[in-house]
């Protein structure tokens, strides 16, 4: 089902890129665009293929652990609950920066290529 996702992604990607005028391309280079957009298609492709098997095991190994804590001693296991929005909130942050640097990085390959 992703490889399939991924090729209709890809078919519609291009299409629109044929689809653009000719000033768009005088203004941008051809080799950038191809690289930024292969680049782009196989984040997601790992998305597709990964990303629903990856969230699944993490909520079975979170659940998992939760209710072996609970067993084990239940107030403690409340109080490291509670900090669970905290931790997320500091990688959600974290991601952010990440990106970012990503992006930057993502920039200098594209200029790479295309020279």
């Amino acid at each position: 089902m992703g490889a399939k996702m991924e090729g209709a992604m890809r078919q519609e990607l291009f299409e629109h890129y044929q689809s653009l005028s000719f000033s768009f391309y005088d203004d941008q280079r051809a080799s950038q665009l191809m690289s930024r957009l292969a680049d782009d298609l196989l984040f997601l492709a790992r998305l597709y293929h990964h990303g629903p098997e990856d969230l699944a095991i993490a909520v079975r190994k979170f659940t998992g652990a939760l209710v072996i804590l609970l067993h084990l001693d239940a107030p403690l296991s409340l109080v490291i609950v509670s900090l669970v929005p905290f931790a997320a909130a500091y990688a959600l942050y974290l991601n952010g920066r990440v990106n970012q640097a990503l992006g930057q990085v993502k920039a200098r390959i594209a200029v790479r290529n295309s020279g």
